[in-house]
């Protein structure tokens, strides 16, 4: 019989990933959607409650530029994650950039100006519809990883481990 002792068990503990345990894709779909609807028409009531009220219209080119804009800051995001091992909190701040400060950023500034663009407005909602997965994805990691645990994005999703010193995360 064999003895391993404490310490390495605890050393193993500490280092080994643990998966964060997410829907299958169906599901996963099904409670992003309602996260999607609910986050823009909260944007939207705060469009209406908040901004000086303007009446505009969106020509094709602009709308295509605004879903170009969102779409890159979601690859943007998506690299950023892929990049390298983060902290919880650092992690669950990236994926709500797009949900909160693309929302919210537009109408912060039209209430400051008293002034609201048509381009504002949409880019606004848009963010907040398009938000959703990533609103879905900091829950799921909120919920299941413990603070002060480092968290990794690999092919087979989320993996967090706890114990070690996080590495310095490189600005992009």
């Amino acid at each position: 019989m064999r003895t391993v002792p404490v310490h390495a068990h605890a050393a193993t503990r500490r280092t080994a990933w643990t998966a964060v345990e997410m829907p299958d894709a169906a599901t996963t779909q099904a409670l992003m959607m309602p996260i999607s609807i609910t986050l823009f028409f909260a944007t939207f009531v705060a469009w209406m409650l908040l901004a000086p009220f303007c009446a505009f219209a969106m020509d094709g080119v602009l709308l295509c530029a605004i879903a170009g804009i969102c779409a890159l800051c979601q690859a943007l995001i998506a690299l950023r994650v892929r990049a390298v091992e983060m902290p919880r909190r650092l992690m669950i701040g990236t994926l709500l950039v797009p949900p909160v400060v693309l929302s919210t950023l537009p109408l912060a500034a039209s209430v400051a100006l008293g002034h609201t663009s048509g381009t504002h407005v949409v880019l606004s909602l848009f963010s907040a519809l398009a938000g959703g997965g990533n609103a879905f994805v900091a829950l799921m990691v909120s919920m299941q990883v413990p603070r002060g645990a480092t968290i990794r994005l690999t092919d087979e999703g989320f993996e967090w481990r706890r114990g070690i010193g996080v590495p310095s995360v490189p600005l992009l």
